[in-house]
């Protein structure tokens, strides 16, 4: 599928309908919503490490104006700060769950997992006046931002902000990244041990979310019935030791009342134990095993974001702003990952290039057909 048919599945007439529901447009003549999600969205195809500067000289530039159908806008690189500090987030976030409802189902990934981790970023003192200290040193120059993520299938479909302090630790923030999500109910949710309360354990069971997650080994348990254990899939890369059905215990009461399901198995590669929990009952060992296995697609998602979209940039100082760069980060990214998918590309590197130029190509025979070329020429020459 080429670049220009799946921007096609983004239609202006839809933007219009978000901006009209978050009044992203009040009170603003030049930058307006639709220019500032198309402003924003090529200068990250088009460049690694977005600036405002970058933002600036590609609003001026002749190619933009024919690809967002814009006449010439005099914008000034402070301009664009202002703009994106104050512009409603809101518009941007709608933008980016309607593009992952559409490509998920375009992708045909509707019963996959879904799984959820989190990614920080350090950002200075000097620039930020906001965020989370981490570590024993007070003092520190940096602090730090935490971005939660849900990643549905291949495609990241939620995304929560945190910059309390209270906020460092998993059990607050992935819980509520994951609780907040109104997918999380819809099928399996998969994330690492750094969420260990079993308190969040009781509401997921509470509020129907099913599970799979790695605990410690020391976790207090009443055991109710042990399970046979399944002949071992020729793929698997851990031997299962022990099945077991429990109920939790905790230090005031003897238990949450739920049932969970407790995989303790050794690792054939080191040797090393770990144990599985779940509150899927119907599983066998070795899938819930395998589940947990595919949450590693998600640390692929980050390596993603952090190395060809540069999330650790932050071109927004503001709360506002990051919110409205880090939805339009995501937007790219599907695009890129819808893109790599259906045309069956390596890698996410050279899927971005090849998305991009196929960008440039449309944005250059706009141009050739506007001088009175024979676009039926270019598209000969360019095309694959």
């Amino acid at each position: 599928m080429r670049a220009k048919e799946l921007l096609q599945l983004i239609p202006e007439e839809e933007l219009d309908v978000f901006a009209v529901e978050t009044r992203v447009d009040h009170q603003v003549k030049k930058l307006n919503g639709l220019i500032m999600f198309q402003l924003i969205l090529f200068s990250m195809l088009n460049r690694k490490r977005v600036s405002l500067r970058v933002m600036e000289e590609f609003l001026k530039s002749s190619s933009f104006r024919q690809l967002s159908n814009h006449s010439e806008i005099d914008a000034k690189f402070n301009s664009l700060s202002d703009r994106i500090a104050m512009i409603r987030y809101e518009y941007f976030e709608k933008i980016f769950y309607s593009v992952y409802d559409k490509f998920s189902k375009y992708l045909k990934e509707k019963d996959c997992i879904r799984r959820y981790d989190s990614t920080m970023v350090a950002v200075s003192c000097k620039l930020f006046d906001w965020g989370m200290k981490v570590g024993p040193d007070s003092k520190t120059d940096k602090r730090q931002i935490k971005f939660s993520m849900a990643m549905h299938g291949s495609l990241p479909s939620h995304l929560e902000i945190f910059s309390k302090q209270i906020e460092l630790g998993e059990s607050v923030a992935l819980k509520q990244a994951i609780s907040n999500d109104i997918k999380s109910r819809e099928t399996p949710v998969v994330f690492d041990r750094g969420l260990n309360s079993k308190k969040a354990f009781e509401e997921f069971s509470n509020d129907q979310i099913q599970f799979v997650t790695r605990c410690n080994l020391n976790t207090r348990f009443i055991k109710q019935s042990i399970n046979n254990i399944a002949a071992k899939p020729t793929d698997a890369t851990v031997t299962i030791i022990e099945d077991q059905t429990v109920k939790l215990k905790y230090d005031f009461k003897k238990s949450d009342g739920h049932l969970y399901r407790l995989v303790r198995c050794r690792i054939d590669a080191t040797g090393e134990e770990i144990m599985f929990l779940t509150n899927i009952l119907e599983l066998s060992g070795y899938e819930i095993a395998a589940t947990y296995r595919l949450r590693w697609e998600i640390e692929v998602l980050f390596k993603f974001l952090k190395q060809e979209l540069n999330i650790e940039h932050i071109v927004s100082r503001s709360p506002n702003g990051l919110k409205v760069m880090m939805y339009m980060t995501l937007i790219v990214a599907i695009l890129i990952i819808a893109f790599r998918k259906l045309n069956k590309i390596s890698s996410y590197k050279i899927a971005k290039l090849r998305f991009a130029i196929e960008i440039e190509n449309i944005m250059i025979g706009q141009i050739v057909q506007l001088c009175g070329g024979d676009l039926k020429k270019f598209n000969k020459l360019y095309d694959p």
